[in-house]
């Protein structure tokens, strides 16, 4: 299922994805965005409840194909990847693998070589994700304000 580009598919691939997550989540993703995209989001949130659109998470996965962030970050600090680790190791294990495909090999490695003795299975980064965009990005900011928490700023 492809939907169609109208200048708002991104808004509609958005909704679809917040429709499978968790209410929780679902409330922290959508207070990280700016207002006027809250309230649009929230339209076709009711409508995908009004359409009784089941929030199955693997119809989305399949409805929204898989996405990248096509500009990693800067490369990051050894001190940094430190605080990276432990932000990471707090995180759900399901999560893991999303945050770490959010950042550039080179980095990916230097984060789980601090993670390696204390995760006893350390995570394997997914090569596509299926998320959108925006949620990998906000992701993975949350996670980076988290290790900026750490280390007191950075």
């Amino acid at each position: 299922m492809n939907l169609p580009d109208d200048g708002k598919s991104g808004l509609r691939r958005a909704a679809l994805a917040l429709h499978a997550v968790h209410e929780t989540d679902r409330d922290w993703l959508m207070r990280q965005l700016p207002a006027a995209d809250q309230a649009a989001l929230n339209v076709l949130l009711h409508e995908l409840q009004a359409l009784r659109i089941p929030p199955d998470p693997v119809l989305v996965r399949q409805a929204l194909g898989p996405a990248r962030i096509e500009k990693p970050l800067a490369a990051i600090a050894a001190d940094e990847a430190e605080r990276l680790c432990r932000a990471l190791e707090m995180e759900a294990p399901e999560l893991q693998p999303m945050l770490l495909a959010t950042l550039a090999e080179h980095d990916r490695v230097e984060v789980l070589s601090h993670c390696r003795q204390t995760l006893t299975s350390p995570p394997v980064p997914s090569p596509s994700q299926d998320w959108p965009v925006a949620v990998l990005e906000a992701a993975r900011q949350s996670w980076f304000d988290a290790a900026r928490a750490w280390g007191g700023g950075a």
